[in-house]
């Protein structure tokens, strides 16, 4: 069956860079290339490399970037939440838990 989103969690202190994620969406692989900013949470700002003149949403607040860095120790963001239904954004109402590492 097709994934409703995918969470990914750094355990370590040496940071993770996302640039981009491959997912099943019921018929075969799907490609997610860009991020928005908040993925990992409202007031978590975790893109690196934001895509130049490009956003979110239509009011231009949330930044879309090419990348996304998941670190324990850098910004706080050891933690995202992709939604795959609606392809970089945060899955809102999801939170898995801190993983035990």
């Amino acid at each position: 069956s097709k994934w409703d989103a995918v969470a990914l969690y750094n355990c370590a202190t040496n940071g993770l860079a996302l640039n981009d994620l491959g997912y099943y969406d019921g018929a075969g692989m799907s490609w997610i290339i860009n991020f928005c900013n908040n993925i990992a949470g409202p007031g978590k700002e975790c893109g690196q490399s934001q895509v130049f003149g490009q956003y979110c949403n239509s009011d231009t607040t949330i930044p879309k970037y090419s990348s996304f860095w998941i670190d324990q120790d850098d910004k706080a963001c050891p933690l995202v939440v992709i939604d795959t239904q609606k392809p970089g954004y945060l899955l809102a109402s999801s939170d898995p838990g801190k993983p035990s590492c």
